[in-house]
């Protein structure tokens, strides 16, 4: 897994649950490259690093990579395109590789068939609850009074994402 914990850190959401989530169902062993910085280099230099200690060949290969967002995912494809896994073409190997954003870039290694997946954010549900919690408040309502959204005690409106596999 690829994830930067530099500003992200909720371990509820996302990369941080998985790997959570990993690490206590006894059989799966998270690699957890915690300086991602959310950099496309920096991925690929973790996952160039991995693949140099991990093999088919040695019974210990990676088997699926989860990147906190899709520069990072472009980053291990990189790596593993090196590798000679991920090529998108018939009878390759594959690892599947999932990212967060749904950026043109991923939406076109997905089509190539390089990455399984993204999420998409609601851009647009993200607006309208911050608009309206501007309305709310100049108006002088509850902050999150009609605000759409899963809301989290008093501080956080979390927007549903959208899986996005082509």
């Amino acid at each position: 897994m690829v994830n930067s914990t530099e500003i992200w850190v909720d371990k509820e959401t996302g990369v941080n649950y998985l790997y959570h989530a990993c690490g206590n169902s006894g059989g799966l062993t998270p690699l957890l490259d915690r300086e991602g910085k959310w950099s496309a280099q920096a991925a690929n230099d973790y996952m160039n690093t991995i693949l140099s200690s991990h093999s088919t060949s040695a019974g210990n290969m990676i088997e699926l990579i989860i990147c906190n967002n899709d520069g990072m995912a472009e980053g291990a494809i990189s790596a593993l395109n090196s590798a000679g896994y991920n090529l998108g073409t018939d009878g390759s190997r594959s690892i599947p590789v999932f990212g967060v954003d749904a950026t043109d870039a991923a939406r076109d290694l997905i089509k190539s068939g390089k990455m399984t997946g993204t999420i998409k954010q609601d851009a647009v549900g993200m607006a309208e609850a911050v608009v309206k919690i501007a309305q709310n408040l100049v108006a002088g309502k509850g902050t999150f009074d009609d605000v759409v959204g899963d809301l989290e005690g008093t501080w956080r409106v979390n927007i549903p994402y959208s899986a996005y596999s082509g």
